[in-house]
């Protein structure tokens, strides 16, 4: 009876061994996969927060972008009515209702080229 009590006593020690010891590779795995989740969690906030950053600053090119196109675009108007203007003012003192078609055309010719000239 002594041998069978010894038996199981080692069956369960041997037991327990095996448990604490499998018990204890279960946990080390699991910190280190806790442990490597944590570095890549880090990698990707610095990941996002590089991302965000990126964003604001095309948003940024964006918007003086858009500054810069409304600026060019009054710019341009602005160039277009003094091209108007100064034809408007071209034409007025050399047309006459009296003038036949052909030599109002020769006018606003001669008009079109001093004014492409720059005089």
């Amino acid at each position: 009876m002594d041998k069978i009590y010894m038996v199981v006593i080692c069956m369960l020690t041997l037991c327990i061994i095996y448990t604490a010891v499998y018990y204890n590779m279960k946990v080390t795995y699991v910190q280190k996969l806790v442990k490597d989740l944590k570095k890549e969690n880090s990698l990707l906030l610095e990941k996002k927060a590089s991302a965000e950053a990126l964003i604001s600053v095309q948003n940024e090119r964006i918007l003086q972008h858009s500054k810069d196109m409304l600026q060019a675009e009054n710019i341009y108007a602005g160039k277009l009515k003094s091209i108007e203007e100064k034809y408007k003012n071209l034409r007025k003192g050399y047309i006459r209702s009296n003038q036949s078609c052909e030599e109002q055309l020769r006018i606003i010719k001669e008009n079109q080229l001093r004014f492409c000239s720059g005089e």
